[in-house]
Formats: C-alpha cells, structure tokens, sequence
C-alpha cells in the first residue's frame, strides 16, 4: 500500500469515527436538553394554582405525562 493510499485510509477512518462521535453527542445533548425542558416545565406547572390548572385542561396529577407528551386527550 502507498503512503497517499496510506494516508487517505486513515483519514476516512478518522472522519468516520468523529462522525459517529458527533452524532452521538447531538444525540446524547439533545436528550438531555428535553429532560431538562420536562423538569422545567413541570416544576412550573407544580407552582400553578388548582384555578390555573383547570384553566389549561389539566389536573395536578397529569402534570407529569403532559409534559412527556404521553397525556391522551379525549376527542
């Protein structure tokens, strides 16, 4: 094998292996940027008065799987 053949072997092998590192750390950033934005969201709506709350179509309990998208709501 040359050394341009050489050379060029190990920098697609390198530009792989940052691209599987940058898609990993999008990754990994990005879920945690949602967990982040659930807490958030859900320790404000915990401060929100019972009034508030039903103004918005929730109740205390539901507080948590409304912020993680996983409250169903009747049609």
């Amino acid at each position: 094998m040359s050394a341009v053949a050489s050379t060029t072997a190990r920098s697609a092998q390198s530009e792989t292996a940052l691209a599987r590192l940058g898609s990993w750390l999008r990754g990994s950033l990005g879920a945690g940027l949602e967990r982040w934005i659930a807490r958030r969201d859900e320790r404000i709506l915990l401060q929100a008065s019972a009034r508030e709350l039903k103004d918005i179509g929730l109740d205390r309990c539901d507080i948590r799987r409304a912020v993680r998208g996983e409250l169903q709501r009747p049609r």
